[in-house]
């Protein structure tokens, strides 16, 4: 009998009905997996895995909640995560379609943005989701904050 494999076309239907806070720890969570699955050597990357995930999150997160969250991971882990990852795409040879790669531009636009505004203003308003502590400098270590 063959293995089922998970599809993310009939979980997104699912997860489109939960909204908040649990569909942005949803997304969160997927955007680290997605993080650490890059960040292993190729040989050992799950990439049927791999491509479901980054497809299930451009699946049930609009532009600007995608790349608030991504910028709050990246941020954390250290570097760009690629959530268009190369031959992952769904049309031939695993490409993105223009819209699909329009996309991926608006969303690293609007994460650039976001840094810039962040680097003029340094208001904690504008900081990177999820880091209000080290922000204030209170990052467990001995002396005082920055």
């Amino acid at each position: 009998m063959p293995k089922d494999y998970f599809n993310p076309a009939s979980a997104a239907t699912s997860i489109a009905d939960i909204g908040g806070l649990h569909r942005k720890v949803i997304v969160q969570g997927l955007i680290y997996g997605i993080a650490q699955i890059q960040s292993l050597p190729d040989e050992r990357r799950e990439e049927l895995s791999h491509s479901a995930m980054c497809d299930l999150v451009r699946k049930i997160t609009d532009d600007h909640d995608l790349a608030y969250t991504l910028w709050g991971v990246e941020h954390h882990v250290g570097f760009d995560v690629d959530l268009w990852p190369e031959n992952s795409g769904p049309g031939p040879y695993g490409s993105y379609s223009d819209e699909e790669m329009d996309r991926k531009e608006d969303v690293r636009f609007c994460i650039y943005k976001a840094k810039r505004k962040f680097a003029q203003t340094c208001a904690l308003a504008d900081a990177p989701p999820s880091d209000v502590i080290r922000f204030f400098g209170f990052d467990g270590s001995e002396g005082e904050a920055e």
